[in-house]
């Protein structure tokens, strides 16, 4: 069975790379560097799995809630993006590891920076 979902959260981030000089980090981040800034994130989800004894595959309130803890954020202050860079891709990664340690078979996260750039990836079975 599989589930979808979709949120939009705000929050801000700043791009920047601490081993990286600031000219390194200006070549690489440019305004992203240069300021903290914001983003409406478009978030999907599905998520692949048996019905479980609740009836459901999981709980929609469960994505819900993980996904509304990005929201009015400054990413950077938060504990799980202290050691990665809070980019688009490393949000995925983000909702991914948490959605799969419910229990689910698999689980699909696309963000989207932009109305025309996202970010995608999967863990488990995808059907």
């Amino acid at each position: 069975m599989q589930i979808h979902t979709e949120r939009i959260v705000s929050s801000s981030h700043r791009l920047m790379n601490p081993k990286f000089t600031k000219k390194q980090n200006q070549k690489e981040y440019g305004k992203c560097y240069e300021s903290i800034h914001g983003h409406n994130w478009k978030i999907e989800v599905d998520i692949w799995g048996n019905i479980k004894e609740t009836g459901m595959v999981l709980n929609f309130h469960k994505i819900k809630d993980i996904i509304d803890y990005l929201d009015h954020k400054h990413l950077n202050d938060l504990p799980e993006f202290q050691e990665i860079i809070p980019t688009a891709e490393n949000m995925v990664e983000y909702i991914i590891n948490q959605l799969f340690d419910l229990g689910v078979d698999g689980v699909k996260v696309r963000i989207y920076e932009s109305p025309e750039s996202y970010a995608e990836d999967f863990k488990g079975e995808i059907l």
